[in-house]
């Protein structure tokens, strides 16, 4: 499921293991999934990378960017969905089992 679709569904996916498809954005000290690259600022609309152990491999098998967003890549990550207690995200990700990241047609499976 995309991001958005995620966010319609929360009520009924609140608790349940998915898996994600989004744009994976590190900006202002958070790592979240934005729907796609145009939307990446856009905070209210995606869903905050909370399993910090993930963010942890993820920092050690794929190197930041440089000039804007140390992230900005197509990831699909499977964890389990929660309400966010951080503003402005409404959902987060959790425990999560699976992470792949692909940039400039390479995948990286992180976790």
């Amino acid at each position: 499921m995309n991001v958005l679709e995620i966010l319609d569904k929360a009520d009924v996916l609140t608790g349940q293991r998915v898996e994600v498809e989004g744009f994976l954005v590190y900006l202002m000290r958070s790592y979240y999934l934005a729907p796609n690259s145009a939307s990446k600022e856009l905070m209210e609309r995606s869903v905050l990378m909370a399993d910090q152990d993930a963010v942890k491999q993820l920092r050690g098998r794929v190197s930041m960017w440089v000039g804007g967003p140390a992230y900005q890549d197509e990831v699909r990550v499977t964890g389990v969905i929660r309400r966010s207690s951080v503003s402005p995200f409404p959902l987060q990700l959790d425990a999560v089992s699976s992470f792949v990241l692909t940039r400039n047609g390479e995948t990286f499976q992180v976790v």
